[in-house]
């Protein structure tokens, strides 16, 4: 039986991307993205509904993010939905819901055409250092 965790966003930066690093010294960005659906409901009025996600991106698609997400900024982002679990400071559960994107199946892409110039050289720049696979903050068109 074939079991797919995979999605794929398109929507705007509620917050510039904050880099930081992992326990095991990985560079890490999180910032959040509003994807914001609308339709016409059955009596003719236009409706709308913004989702928030948060999203985590490691290594190269982090330091990706790092130069390229700014709040406002269209951005593309493709990874896998994760949950985690944890215990707050005053003992109550905590959870959250992430976009993980890691690997080569990851991507982080700044759609803004102003950021695509300066993406093209900085995507080469951070795909030859991990010439492992996965698209990095590929040019908007």
């Amino acid at each position: 039986m074939l079991h797919v965790n995979r999605v794929t966003l398109v929507g705007n930066a509620g917050k510039d991307a904050e880099l930081s690093k992992t326990s095991q010294g990985d560079d890490m960005a999180r910032f959040s993205l509003a994807t914001t659906e609308r339709w016409t409901d059955g009596e003719g009025r236009q409706q709308e509904r913004t989702q928030w996600h948060n999203v985590v991106a490691f290594r190269h698609h982090a330091v990706a993010a790092g130069r390229f997400v700014r709040k406002g900024s269209r951005v593309l982002v493709e990874g896998k939905i994760e949950q985690r679990e944890w215990t707050d400071g005053e003992g109550k559960q905590q959870r959250i819901v992430e976009i993980r994107v890691a690997g080569g199946h990851g991507m982080v892409n700044v759609l803004d055409r102003g950021a695509a110039d300066a993406q093209e050289s900085a995507a080469a720049e951070v795909a030859a250092a991990d010439a492992g696979g996965g698209e990095v903050a590929a040019a908007g068109t």
